[in-house]
């Protein structure tokens, strides 16, 4: 019973309506900053979407979709900014500071790496992709590190490959 009531309320230097405040005080702070961030990588996300039209793509495509990049960019780099400037902006509200901490360094919240994927054009994100490569012992000397190369890219969708297979 003595258990149950001390989880009632609990406040600390990281727990409570202080660092509520805090968060509510730079809730326009984030909101203005999140949006402005947003529209940068937006912006790159349609680039890369009008680069991968332009250069990879069919005549057909080239002549049919790119129009309808240019004429739909304007509606939806406004939406998609104030969406995740407000999103950004109340998703940090918080009574703890790490999680407030996590959302407000989180400003983007990675919707334009999803929105790629969504569309099955993940080669458009404006993230850096990284390739992981398998560090494995050689079987001839446990000593040295053996380095494989790269099989495959790590994925938005976590897919790892598996390590020092043996063939």
């Amino acid at each position: 019973m003595a258990n149950e009531s001390q989880k009632g309320c609990t406040c600390s230097c990281a727990i409570g309506l202080h660092i509520f405040l805090i968060s509510l005080l730079c809730l326009p702070f984030v909101t203005i900053i999140s949006a402005m961030y947003s529209f940068y990588i937006g912006t790159l996300t349609w680039y890369n979407m009008l680069n991968y039209y332009c250069e990879e793509k069919s005549y057909l495509h080239k002549i049919f979709v790119t129009p309808l990049l240019f004429l739909a960019y304007p509606l939806a780099i406004v939406l998609c900014t104030f969406g995740l400037g407000l999103y950004s902006g109340f998703r940090q509200l918080s009574l703890q500071y790490s999680s407030w901490v996590n959302d407000i360094t989180d400003i983007e919240k990675g919707f334009y790496g999803w929105l790629c994927g969504f569309l099955h054009m993940p080669d458009c994100s404006p993230y850096e992709v990284v390739i992981l490569t398998d560090i494995c012992v050689a079987p001839q000397d446990p000593q040295r590190l053996h380095i494989n190369k790269p099989r495959q890219e790590l994925s938005m969708y976590g897919e790892a490959c598996s390590c020092c297979e043996e063939a």
